[in-house]
C-alpha cells in the first residue's frame, strides 16, 4: 500500500462506520489511488484495532463500489474505464432529472440562492486551479438539486454516484480545463430553474451529462498514452 500516513492510530475499539468514513475520504482524495491493494492486516496495525471491524469497513466500501474484491487476487481500489464512465452519467442522469421534477414543483428561491453561491466558489477554484475545490463544488452543485428534492433513497443513490464520479475525475486535471464551458453549461442549468423552465432543464442535463462523459473519456485516453 502506498503512503496513507495521514491515517492517525487510534487506541481504541473502532466502529466499522469509522474506519470506513476515513478509507472513503482517502480514496475519493486521491491517497487512495485506483488499483491500489487493500491489505486489511496493514489497516488493522494502522487503525490499532483487530482485522474484525476493518473486514467490515472494507466490504462496505465493496458494496459502494469504492473497492472491488477479486478471489485469490484480494481487494483493490475501483478503476472506472469509459464504459464505467458512461454508465455512472447514465444513473446520474435519472436521478437528476427525477430530482429536477420534484424540486421545480415547489420554491426554488432557497435552492437558487445556495446555487448561485456554489458557482461563485467554484469561479475562484478555477481562477487559482485548484482542481480538488472545483470537482467538490461541481458535485455539490448537483447534490444541491438531489437533496432539494426531498428523497432520502434519490440522495443516497447520488452519493454513491458522486463518489464513483469523484474516481473519474480524479484520474485526470484536463476534464476541468476549460473553464469557459464549465462554469456556462452550470449557469445555463441555473438560469433554467430560474425561469421554472422543466422541459429546457431536462433537455440541458441531458446534455451536461453527455458532455461529461465525452470530456471525462477523451481525457482519460490522453492520460492512459501519456503513461
Amino acid at each position: 500500500m502506498n503512503d496513507i500516513d495521514t491515517i492517525v492510530p487510534l487506541r481504541m475499539p473502532l466502529a466499522a462506520s469509522v474506519i470506513a468514513e476515513q478509507l472513503r475520504a482517502r480514496i475519493l482524495d486521491g491517497t487512495l489511488a485506483a488499483l491500489e491493494h487493500i491489505n486489511e492486516a496493514q489497516l488493522a496495525a494502522r487503525f490499532n484495532v483487530s482485522r474484525g471491524p476493518v473486514r467490515e469497513a472494507v466490504q462496505r466500501l465493496v458494496q459502494e463500489g469504492l473497492l472491488k474484491s477479486t478471489r485469490n487476487r484480494g481487494t483493490f481500489v475501483t478503476d472506472l474505464g469509459p464504459a464505467d464512465i458512461e454508465d455512472v452519467y447514465k444513473a446520474r442522469g435519472a436521478i437528476e432529472k427525477q430530482s429536477a421534477r420534484l424540486t421545480m414543483s415547489n420554491s426554488t428561491d432557497e435552492l437558487i440562492h445556495n446555487l448561485r453561491e456554489i458557482l461563485a466558489a467554484m469561479a475562484r477554484a478555477l481562477d487559482e486551479k485548484d482542481w480538488s475545490t472545483i470537482a467538490m463544488r461541481d458535485l455539490e452543485f448537483h447534490q444541491s438539486i438531489v437533496s432539494a428534492a426531498g428523497s432520502h433513497r434519490l440522495s443516497r443513490m447520488f452519493s454513491t454516484l458522486a463518489a464513483e464520479t469523484l474516481i473519474c475525475i480524479r484520474k485526470t486535471r484536463t476534464v476541468y480545463q476549460d473553464k469557459a464551458a464549465i462554469l456556462h453549461e452550470h449557469q445555463r442549468l441555473l438560469k433554467l430553474i430560474e425561469a421554472g423552465d422543466l422541459e429546457g432543464y431536462l433537455t440541458a442535463i441531458d446534455d451536461h451529462m453527455n458532455n461529461s462523459v465525452v470530456m471525462l473519456t477523451a481525457a482519460q485516453t490522453l492520460a492512459a498514452s501519456e503513461r
